[in-house]
């Protein structure tokens, strides 16, 4: 039962400039919009985020590393899959002249996003840690996995969860 707040987080506003204004991306900026405003989505990015830097950057084992990483990558994931259906109990998105696939794609988006940017930061905590050949091998683990969970793993969740909405 969480309640989540909604802030304006002026200082994001900036990032909202790369969307380009189309109709095919009227989810891109309204999943963008509600990870940013939303503290349940945003506060937990950056807490899953965070936690894994930390303990990233204290582990010495790379294959403890590598198990952090795609851990907290998971996690991350699988945390923002009810994303999707964050405003389907408002009537203005139905309202959208654009079709519910792009509501899918513009969601997968926006993850692959999230992902890519997480993996390279555990990348580069391990870069930072002078292991520049493991961190490499890291890097690329963890972003194969990220394309897995995208490509695979979240739309069967997605195909799912929808079967039981609808059920």
């Amino acid at each position: 039962q969480l309640k989540g707040k909604v802030k304006r987080r002026k200082w994001l506003d900036p990032l909202f400039q790369f969307v380009p204004y189309k109709q095919q991306n009227t989810y891109v900026y309204l999943f963008s919009r509600t990870l940013i405003r939303t503290s349940e989505y945003f506060g937990l990015y950056l807490r899953l985020t965070l936690i894994a830097t930390v303990v990233l950057y204290f582990s010495e084992n790379i294959y403890v590393m590598i198990a952090i990483s795609l851990l907290f990558i998971y996690l991350t994931s699988f945390q923002f899959v009810p994303m999707v259906r964050h405003h389907d109990l408002k009537i203005w998105p139905q309202l959208y002249p654009v079709p519910e696939k792009e509501k899918k794609r513009s969601f997968l988006s926006l993850l692959s996003k999230l992902l890519i940017a997480q993996s390279c930061l555990f990348g580069l905590i391990v870069f930072i840690k002078g292991m520049f050949i493991e961190g490499l091998v890291a890097l690329i683990i963890v972003l194969a996995f990220s394309y897995f969970l995208v490509k695979w793993y979240i739309p069967r969740r997605l195909k799912r969860l929808e079967k039981s909405f609808l059920a």
